[in-house]
């Protein structure tokens, strides 16, 4: 068996699906297909991170959710997962997307996380993105009453007939044995 992965934004990652380019996508969007199947998988926390020596990160306290307005942010694109959970969260504290002052977007949360670390800016990436930088390299800064967060959900087009290694894999994945896995997907700051 040979496994490829390719790492797509959602929406392209859903098309490369019903084409029949990709057996399996992972992915925090749901379009209404009656051949899609899709199954939660895990949850995606978004965190933001901010570089060492920054001034929130040197606070004693969470970040007022207000103090994000003097923030100079690295964004993700619009139509992101990672955008849609911030915009999402954002509301209930009367802030919107266009309250975050963006110096950067980028269309990936390792580009971010780096340019993070480098000290450009301050930016929201996948807590699973944010553990991977290492200690040190960039801080988590918690936001009082924010906490977004994005269901990853696995997919897989019905109408194309599953091989017996792509049955075990889809059964494999919601499997008991791999539930620590899915675990330290949704909480890897606990890992």
């Amino acid at each position: 068996l040979e496994v490829v992965c390719k790492v797509t934004d959602r929406r392209e990652a859903l098309r490369l699906l019903r084409v029949g380019e990709v057996q399996v996508a992972i992915t925090s969007l749901r379009e209404a297909a009656r051949d899609l199947d899709y199954r939660a998988f895990a949850t995606d926390r978004v965190v933001l991170i901010a570089p060492p020596g920054h001034p929130w990160a040197s606070l004693a306290r969470p970040l007022r959710p207000a103090d994000l307005t003097e923030g100079e942010f690295i964004s993700r694109e619009e139509g992101s997962g990672t955008h849609a959970a911030v915009r999402e969260a954002l509301g209930p504290l009367d802030l919107g997307m266009k309250d975050l002052p963006t110096i950067m977007e980028l269309g990936n949360s390792e580009a971010i996380r780096m340019a993070v670390a480098e000290g450009i800016g301050v930016g929201f990436v996948s807590a699973l993105v944010a553990a991977e930088a290492g200690s040190g390299a960039v801080e988590v800064i918690e936001v009082s009453g924010f906490d977004p967060q994005r269901i990853l959900y696995m997919a897989r087009d019905t109408s194309r007939p599953a091989t017996s290694a792509q049955a075990a894999f889809w059964d494999f994945a919601f499997s008991d044995e791999m539930a620590g896995v899915r675990a330290r997907i949704s909480d890897p700051m606990d890992a």
